[in-house]
C-alpha cells in the first residue's frame, strides 16, 4: 500500500466487501498512506449489509462499519454501496429508508436491469439527488445500461472496466478519451470532484491504461498527477 500510494491518490477498497475490518487495521492502512497528503480510501460496504441482509435489519453491521472506517480520518473518501443483481426497483422504499440513516459523501451502485427502465430510473435518480447521494457510473462491455451518465451530486464515481489485450490500444484508449471530453464538459457545468477507477482483465494492463489516463487528465483537465513509474526490465542472469 505504501508503494501504491506513491503512484496513485486513491483506491477502490473492495476488500471491505468480505468483512468489516478491525479499527486498528484501518488505522494501519491510514498510516501506510500517510506520506501522500492527497490520498483517500473509498471503502466498499460489506456484503453482510448489501447482499446478505439486503439493507434490512442491518443497523448493527452498519454502525460497526461506520465506526471502523472513521479511523481513516482525513483519508476517508466517498464510500460506495453496491447492491446485488437481484435488488430490484420493488425495494425502492427500503433503499430510501436505509440511505436516509447514513452520513453524506457516499455513492450507490445498482445492477438490477429494472432500475434502468422507466419509471424506476427517474424515481431512483430523483431520490438520490434529493438525498444528496451519488450514483456510481460503470463503463463495462455487455452492460451499457449501467453507463447511465446521471450525476446526482457534484462528484462522480466512475468504474471503468477495460477489455485489455489487443483492445487496450484501440477501444480502451478511445473510451478514456471519450471520458476526458465528457468530464471536461461536466467540470465546466460545476462538477467538483472526480473519482475514476480502472479495472482490466489482466492487472498489468491496468498500469498501462492508468498511465495513458493520467496523461490525458493532465493535458485536457488540468490535473497535476504524476505519471506511472515503471520499473525497467532487468537483463542478464540476475
Amino acid at each position: 500500500l505504501s508503494e501504491y500510494a506513491k503512484q496513485f491518490n486513491t483506491v477502490e477498497l473492495n476488500t471491505l466487501f468480505y468483512g468489516i475490518p478491525k479499527e486498528e487495521q484501518v488505522a494501519k492502512w491510514r498510516e501506510l498512506a500517510i506520506k501522500r497528503p492527497d490520498f483517500v480510501f473509498c471503502p466498499k460496504f460489506p456484503k453482510i449489509i448489501s447482499h446478505i441482509k439486503r439493507l434490512n435489519k442491518a443497523a448493527i453491521e452498519t454502525d460497526l462499519y461506520l465506526r471502523s472506517i472513521a479511523n481513516f480520518e482525513d483519508k476517508l473518501g466517498p464510500c460506495f454501496l453496491q447492491l446485488s443483481d437481484s435488488f430490484s426497483p420493488n425495494q425502492l422504499n427500503e433503499l430510501r429508508e436505509y440511505l436516509i440513516g447514513l452520513p453524506k459523501d457516499f455513492f450507490v451502485e445498482v445492477r438490477h436491469t429494472g432500475w434502468f427502465k422507466e419509471p424506476a430510473q427517474q424515481q431512483l435518480f430523483e431520490m438520490l439527488a434529493e438525498l444528496k447521494v451519488g450514483a456510481v457510473i460503470t463503463d463495462t462491455t455487455g452492460r451499457r445500461d449501467v453507463l447511465h451518465m446521471q450525476v446526482t451530486v457534484p462528484k462522480v464515481f466512475i468504474r471503468f472496466v477495460g477489455n485489455g489485450g489487443a483492445f487496450l490500444d484501440i477501444s480502451d484508449k478511445n473510451r478514456v478519451d471519450g471520458w476526458v471530453n465528457k468530464l471536461a464538459d461536466w467540470l465546466d457545468r460545476g462538477l467538483e470532484e472526480i473519482y475514476f477507477f480502472l479495472h482490466q482483465p489482466n492487472e498489468i494492463d491496468t498500469l498501462v491504461i492508468a498511465d495513458y489516463t493520467i496523461e490525458r487528465f493532465n493535458k485536457i483537465l488540468g490535473s497535476d498527477l504524476p505519471p506511472v513509474r515503471f520499473i525497467p526490465k532487468q537483463t542478464g542472469l540476475f
